[in-house]
């Protein structure tokens, strides 16, 4: 219902006849379709034209894609299936699989990425909904504040994530801070603990050994008479996607009870930092977002990081 002190519409007290005539030679079929869901009476009129507003598929997305700037705080756009998703911004956080509704979305669970010994998802809508809040604004989409989280695995080798998310230069940006330790056994026993855990960093690199490209400091050379070399922020990168990471190595004083007395030990910790770029968030066809999804062997195999335009360390410096 008009409010009584708002000034009647311009555009409405032109003839009927002009407006069917914008409608018709001027307006392109998105801009009429948009100008039509204005109001009430913009609607019936656009109706009441010969033929409906016949959409393609490109104009189809195009349309989308601007209506997704008006319902961005509970939808955004899907590129894989042409429709606009709901979503909840009230789940506490966005990358835990645990907490995060995925509802029966399949599209959406194609196009997650699944870090291996963790309970983190990424998906490119993660992307998405930062960038939408970024660039059109709250209450759109998803604060980065959502994509902060402490996730910790218990068991024979202390496991610990923690989470946090920017966007620079326009791009998303996440960033993982992982500790692995155990204050119980010997250094040779967490050797063998580490050698067969998988922790991701991402999709092409693990704590564990069995990859073709291990993390190198945590393998010291045949020079070094210890299971560890100590080392501190060691810089090293991905061969396949946008992702930094660097080692620490070193030895910690903890307290532990010996018997009945408490007594301090040294014990080996491990700390690694990755830096993911991600991209705009604008197309799961980015090529930033595909190097870090593609999780299939022959994408392993063609997608190469081109070291000349991102060298080894530029993520992790922006």
């Amino acid at each position: 219902r008009r409010n009584a002190r708002s000034p009647p519409s311009l555009f409405l007290q032109l003839p009927v006849n002009i407006i069917l005539y914008l409608f018709r030679e001027h307006l392109p079929p998105v801009s009429a379709l948009a100008l039509s869901l204005t109001c009430k009476s913009l609607s019936a009129l656009a109706s009441c034209q010969a033929g409906k507003i016949r959409l393609s598929i490109s104009d189809r997305e195009a349309f989308l894609l601007l209506l997704e700037k008006d319902v961005g705080h509970n939808r955004y756009y899907c590129h894989l299936c042409s429709i606009l998703h709901p979503f909840s911004s009230s789940e506490p956080y966005a990358l835990a699989s645990s907490t995060w509704k995925l509802g029966e979305d399949n599209c959406r669970r194609r196009a997650l990425v699944f870090f291996t010994g963790s309970g983190i998802t990424i998906g490119y809508h993660h992307v998405r909904l930062a960038m939408n809040r970024h660039l059109f604004g709250p209450p759109n989409s998803l604060p980065l504040a959502k994509f902060q989280l402490v996730y910790p695995s218990l068991g024979p080798l202390y496991f610990r994530e923690r989470w946090s998310a920017r966007i620079l230069q326009d791009e998303f940006f996440l960033s993982a801070t992982r500790t692995l330790h155990s204050n119980q056994g010997t250094d040779q026993q967490l050797r063998q603990a580490v050698d067969l855990s998988c922790h991701a960093i991402c999709i092409h690199v693990e704590t564990g050994n069995r990859l073709r490209n291990p993390i190198k400091a945590l393998y010291p050379g045949s020079s070094s008479t210890g299971y560890y070399t100590p080392c501190r922020d060691v810089v090293e990168s991905c061969g396949h996607c946008l992702t930094d990471y660097d080692t620490t190595v070193e030895q910690r004083w903890v307290e532990v009870i010996d018997g009945k007395k408490k007594v301090m030990r040294a014990f080996w910790f491990i700390t690694i930092t990755s830096y993911h770029r991600l991209g705009a968030g604008r197309s799961p066809l980015d090529a930033k977002w595909h190097a870090f999804a593609a999780n299939r062997l022959w994408n392993h195999i063609t997608i190469k990081r081109d070291m000349g335009r991102y060298p080894p360390g530029s993520v992790r410096q922006v």
